[in-house]
């Protein structure tokens, strides 16, 4: 095992936010929020031999600043960027119902092809990139 593998125990917080409404979202931040679920249940047991603690954390967006629904951030810095992508705001007919007026919620956009959700394989990648950054340490 090399030194970068024996060191002390890191955290890996993932938050999401979503607009919710008496407990219930709209369609794209059900997904984003259920593949945030999935990747960190995956990335607990793929980090815990090299002493990981993974932590989900889900949020509600306040209703001052509903730009922040659907999104997903790693270690307190974006998905989007950490893997290279761009957050677009898209109109969403869900969360517009949800509230009784227009809202747009966050996208991801990567070489200009636009998801109204997040995937586990992003959220996963942001996460192996978030640990990896700045410490030269090639375990994954």
């Amino acid at each position: 095992m090399s030194a970068c593998c024996s060191t002390p125990a890191r955290v890996l917080l993932i938050e999401t936010t979503a607009i919710r409404v008496d407990g219930e979202t709209g369609g794209r931040c059900t997904h984003t929020v259920e593949a945030a679920r999935i990747a960190a249940s995956e990335l607990e047991a793929d980090l815990a031999p090299l002493n990981v603690t993974v932590t989900l954390v889900e949020h509600d967006a306040v209703s001052d600043n509903r730009s922040d629904s659907n999104s997903v951030m790693i270690n307190g810095r974006s998905v989007e960027e950490w893997i290279g992508a761009e957050r677009v705001l898209t109109a969403c007919a869900a969360c517009s119902d949800l509230l009784g007026e227009p809202v747009f919620c966050g996208a991801i956009s990567i070489e200009g092809s636009v998801d109204d959700s997040f995937s586990v394989e992003q959220i996963r990648e942001a996460a192996f990139t978030a640990l990896n950054e700045g410490n030269g340490c090639s375990c994954s």
